[in-house]
C-alpha cells in the first residue's frame, strides 16, 4: 500500500494509540492513530486499559481489498435493447437510485464481492468482455461499520 491516508478512516471508527500493545504491527486501529493529524482535538479511541493479559477485543487486523468506482463505460458497450432492463437491475442489485447513481460515477466503492456479482451477471446477459470498471484501488478494510460495533459512541 502507498502512504497511509487518514482522510480515508471513517469517522465513526474508533483508533487507537497504544504504542504498548503488543499487536500494534498488525493492528489497523493503531495504524490508524498513528496518522492521526495533529489538528484534530478530539476522536473516537480505543483506551489503553482495553489491553488485558496481551488481548484486545478490538482488534482489527490490518486487511486491503480491490475496490472498483465507477462504470460510466458500461452503457456504451451494450445493445441499446439491453440498457433500460440493465439499468433497472443494477439500481435493484445496489439498493435503490441514490446507491446506483453513487457507484456509476464512482462517489462509493464497489466491493470485490459486487465486483464478482456484476461480471457474473454481464455474462448471464451474454456479454463475454470484463466489466468496465473507471479505475480500481486497493484500500484498507475498516471493520465495525455504524449500527454493528460493540463500541459505544
Amino acid at each position: 500500500m502507498e502512504k497511509f491516508d487518514f482522510n480515508k478512516v471513517p469517522h465513526w471508527y474508533a483508533v487507537c494509540n497504544n504504542d504498548n500493545c503488543p499487536m500494534k504491527e498488525t493492528c489497523l486501529r493503531y495504524l490508524s492513530g498513528s496518522h492521526l493529524p495533529g489538528g484534530i482535538g478530539t476522536h473516537i479511541c480505543v483506551m489503553p486499559s482495553q489491553l488485558k493479559e496481551s488481548q484486545c477485543r478490538y482488534l482489527d487486523v490490518i486487511r486491503t481489498e480491490t475496490q472498483a468506482y465507477g462504470f460510466l463505460r458500461l452503457y456504451d458497450m451494450v445493445l441499446k435493447r439491453d440498457y433500460t432492463q440493465m439499468r433497472k437491475n443494477l439500481t435493484l442489485f445496489f439498493g435503490g437510485k441514490t446507491q446506483y447513481y453513487q457507484r456509476l460515477y464512482g462517489k462509493c466503492h464497489i466491493t470485490p464481492e459486487q465486483q464478482t456479482w456484476l461480471r457474473d451477471w454481464l455474462r448471464k446477459w451474454g456479454y463475454d468482455w470484463e466489466f468496465p470498471f473507471d479505475r480500481m484501488e486497493e484500500a484498507y478494510v475498516f471493520s465495525q461499520e455504524p449500527g454493528q460495533s460493540s463500541l459505544k459512541v
